[in-house]
């Protein structure tokens, strides 16, 4: 079996590359092209391990469109000491055993029961649906069979022990898998039933007595133990829609009451929703919909056709024309004690920004600003305001809260800890409500200033902004300490009025600009709980050399953190959810997160760098690697390298980028090279290139494999001159690039779609330099781009505004900068543009603008429009066909190839789907 071993054999590793890059050049492989596209592996996310950590499931597939979009083609079960393995048909289900003794899936319409490392196959055909418990997987298994649609069997797989329930609707499991829940109808009376498990005997819960025969059973919904259920029923005797929420759990010989429309505290005006209820967190509380009845708003044919567009929409009307009226709703809450009354804890304008595991509080926030982000959360001018809220009695108490921000519960439910920022640099503190007290304390006190907000590196401000807090992202012997993490560290703070800080990392970190992250983290209503005896894991991401790792942290004294492994590779970054605050996150790839076993302290991580393909890895400690999975499609082919490179912007600083080279490079030789760049791309240094049909970039692997150079730079971006920060890197990477000896200065393109498709219509308004440019659904008018709707009618005021800090008003000369159209004259670059009519993010017309100054001024532009696309090609035909493009005007105008009909001749509307112009034009 392979093994890797921190600190040791990735430098064999390197050296083993560079002499297959050297053998390489005697000998001719293949290039990357649509069918080799085509046929690339994927491995599809995540993995499951079995509970004992001795057998890995998933599935492959090939590529569709590129790496998040493939079509399964097999699927495998084997042992992760690698001694067994059994390849299947793809799968719509699979799960292991809770005892790790065998494994059960669905391919097609058969069952299959598979003892682990044997080849004892039992199979049941004919079968529709497949289902199992979310919290205890392994235990129980249900499945129907066609030729009984109402019959589900119910298989435990540890004990082999099967029941059958026929006449049944509806089925499901409990959370934890101790309870199934099976709706039925017989003679045309409905029931519900409880099924204990193991026991296995259906105990009838509804109806319960003659009640039942008047109402009509609706949605039912289990709390999180499964052993309390609540469920809806309509009146049958009313013409006009009545509703009721009753409530069980076990031990009651009945269901009871709970909410109907005469309940006290029922808000005057509204009545009982139809939606299902559900219990909060611990299953105190029981939370439902009210509805206000409303007449059908039936237009009158004989009323004039009039849209009314009023300053003070809260959403602007071309977005409320284009979206479904939904009549306002407010959320109730009661508790699942006898006796107790409603309380309105959600109305129309609100959301909840924190929800507890445990406890008798929501934090609400109302936000009545819509659309309009002058007016919204991180707007000096915000009328958005907070509210702790008592589910127990409906009270609300005022939060004093201002910025971006999070809220958290402690997992006991008594703390509420939270941020607000305020004052001239706007720097976050973080607070500690005492639920129990009501007193308020200021935590970060003795945190240095401004290091609990986020801070965008790449970013060079200039103004003063709200930034975002950083989260919390766990806690320590239950509601003692918290921590969080600035943009390097970890950091715990003792909840109270001492409120002790401690640098758990000892600023390790920050001191070698390694960003350090709890491989686990917080990003839900679930407080992550850490036990101070045991020490946790962290990842990290070296922002100097772009190398991954891991590390261990003592959670109970400030100390340097412990390295594990850490090398020239990508396995996991934390970067969901931008946890790492780095750059430009879009581009950070959404890495796999390490799956556990339950029972042992075994993980699967996808391990991969740009030579070698994202393979499936074991390790029981994060410093050594045991291969499990061996794809390797890149050797069959003529593949790249890539290594990190300093260069000098055009003002004089200095920047980085990601220079990708062919595995048959000759330095002798001179190169084409392709600039592509969105924000920040140099931490996809270790990532594997996977090859891809063209959805709205360059595919990097491909290019470079037919002999491109490709260089990806990271922009720094100005506030208040964006669009300079893209000229400043690409012009000086383009400067750079062109004084070395194996580069044609005179054969040198750019690409950038979105954001980047922005950057390239301003680059090629102020740089004489390309020979070529490729842009995608960028802006190029930043005035009227700012004013026009989405094709959905939104406003798209915001993110310009929030961009360079200013209206149009107040800066307008940044407007006009930033609007490449009103430089078209000075453009020398042959551009293609690709933009689609049904673009969601940036309109057509912004297209069509520089395209029509072009074409006034006689200049070499052409615009690719996809019917029925989006912000970039999401239908196969179209992303193949943008591929052909894509290569033939960087073919033809880098590699002087000849050029395809369409792109010197065009294709008249007549001819559009008679013929596709293809075809090279001597």
């Amino acid at each position: 079996m392979k093994r890797w071993i921190s600190g040791k054999l990735p430098v064999l590793a390197f050296a083993i590359t560079i002499s297959s890059s050297t053998l390489s050049q005697t000998i001719n492989k293949p290039v990357i092209d649509s069918a080799a596209i085509a046929n690339w592996p994927v491995l599809e996310q995540p993995p499951k391990v079995s509970n004992d950590g001795k057998y890995i499931m998933y599935s492959v597939g090939k590529i569709v469109l590129d790496y998040s979009s493939s079509q399964s083609y097999q699927y495998v079960i084997q042992a992760i000491n690698g001694k067994w393995k059994k390849e299947i048909a793809p799968v719509s289900f699979s799960v292991f055993s809770k005892d790790s003794k065998q494994a059960a899936w669905l391919s097609g319409d058969t069952l299959s029961f598979l003892p682990l490392g044997t080849s004892k196959l039992e199979q049941i055909t004919a079968v529709t649906t497949c289902i199992t418990a979310e919290e205890n997987p392994g235990e129980w298994l249900a499945y129907q069979v066609k030729d009984k649609p109402n019959r589900w069997i119910l298989r435990n797989l540890v004990s082999g022990k099967v029941f059958t329930y026929d006449g049944v609707q509806q089925a499901s499991f409990s959370k934890p898998g101790n309870a199934f829940i099976i709706q039925s109808v017989a003679s045309n009376k409905q029931s519900l039933a409880y099924i204990s498990l193991p026991g296995g005997k259906p105990l009838d819960i509804w109806p319960a007595n003659k009640t039942g025969e008047k109402q009509q059973l609706l949605q039912h919904s289990l709390d999180g133990s499964g052993t309390q259920l609540v469920f809806t029923t309509r009146d049958t005797t009313q013409s006009i829609p009545s509703y009721s929420i009753w409530y069980w759990k076990i031990g009651m010989l009945e269901p009871t009451l709970k909410v109907n429309n005469q309940s006290p505290g029922l808000e005057k005006g509204w009545v009982i929703s139809p939606s299902t209820p559900s219990f909060s967190l611990d299953g105190r509380y029981v939370q439902f919909n009210l509805d206000t009845p409303s007449k059908r708003l039936t237009p009158d044919p004989s009323m004039v056709s009039l849209d009314v567009y009023h300053y003070q929409d809260k959403v602007i009307q071309s977005y409320q024309l284009q979206q479904r009226y939904q009549p306002p709703t407010i959320r109730a809450f009661t508790s699942t004690r006898p006796g107790s009354g409603v309380h309105t804890i959600l109305r129309n304008e609100e959301s909840y920004c924190a929800y507890p595991a445990t406890g008798d509080f929501v934090v609400i926030k109302h936000d009545e600003s819509g659309d309009r982000h002058w007016l919204q959360e991180h707007a000096d001018s915000s009328i958005a305001t907070y509210w702790l809220v008592s589910l127990a009695s409906g009270q609300r108490k005022p939060l004093d809260v201002k910025g971006l921000n999070f809220f958290y519960f402690s997992p006991d439910g008594k703390h509420l800890v939270y941020f607000t920022s305020g004052g001239k640099n706007y720097n976050y503190e973080l607070l500690d409500y005492n639920l129990v007290s009501g007193n308020i304390t200021t935590l970060s006190k003795n945190l240095p200033a401004g290091w609990l907000d986020q801070d965008y590196e790449f970013e060079i401000k200039n103004v003063k902004k709200r930034n975002v807090a950083v989260p919390v992202i766990g806690w320590i012997d239950s509601s003692k300490y918290l921590l969080v993490h600035d943009n390097y560290d970890i950091w715990r703070i003792a909840l109270g009025e001492h409120g002790e800080v401690t640098n758990l990392t000892n600023g390790y970190g920050r001191s070698h600009k390694i960003k350090l992250r709890l491989l686990g983290g917080m990003f839900n209503a679930a407080p992550v709980m850490l036990d101070k005896n045991n020490d946790a894991i962290l990842c990290a991401y070296n922002t100097v050399n772009k190398y991954n790792g891991f590390f261990s942290m003592n959670l109970s004294k400030k100390s340097d953190p412990q390295l594990l492994s850490t090398g020239p590779w990508t396995i996991y970054r934390k970067s969901k959810n931008n946890q790492l605050q780095i750059i430009d996150f879009h581009n950070l790839g959404d890495d796999m997160q390490p799956v556990k076993a339950v029972e042992k302290k075994v993980w699967v991580v996808i391990k991969e760098s740009w030579a070698d393909f994202p393979n499936y890895y074991s390790t029981r400690d994060f410093k050594t690697f045991s291969q499990l999975t061996f794809f390797q499609p890149e050797k069959n082919y003529n593949w790249l390298t890539a290594e990190l490179v300093s260069f000098p912007q055009v003002d004089g600083t200095t920047s980085q980028g990601i220079l990708y080279k062919p595995e048959n490079f000759d330095s002798t030789k001179k190169y084409p090279i392709i600039i592509h760049y969105y924000q920040q791309l140099t931490q996809r240094l270790f990532d594997y290139a996977m090859p891809k049909f063209i959805i709205s970039t360059i595919d990097i692997a491909s290019f470079v494999s037919k002999g491109y150079l490709v260089f990806t730079p990271d922009i720094y971006i100005e506030q208040r001159r964006p669009a300079y920060g893209a000229y400043n890197a690409v012009e000086g990477a383009a400067n750079f690039l062109a004084g070395l000896p194996f580069v044609d200065s005179t054969k040198m393109g750019i690409n950038g779609h979105s954001v980047g498709g922005f950057f390239t219509n301003y680059i090629v308004t102020h740089s004489t330099r390309f020979a070529a440019a490729i842009e995608g659904a960028g802006t190029s008018n930043w005035l009227s781009s700012a004013l026009q709707p989405t094709i959905s009618g939104e406003s798209r005021l915001t993110s310009h505004e929030d961009w360079v800090k200013a209206t149009m008003w107040e800066k307008p000369g940044i407007y006009l900068e930033n609007s490449a159209v009103l430089r078209a004259d000075k453009i020398t670059t042959p551009l293609l543009i690709f933009h689609s009519k049904d673009d969601s993010g940036s309109p057509f017309p912004q297209a069509l603008e520089l395209f029509t100054a072009m074409r006034r001024l006689n200049k070499p532009v052409w615009i690719l429009q996809y019917d029925g696309q989006n912000h970039g090609n999401n239908d196969r035909k179209a992303s193949i066909d943008y591929t052909k493009r894509f290569n033939q005007f960087f073919d033809h105008f880098l590699m002087g190839a000849p050029a395809p009909r369409w792109l010197k001749e065009g294709i008249p509307a007549h001819l559009k789907q008679v013929i596709d112009g293809l075809d090279t034009v001597e």
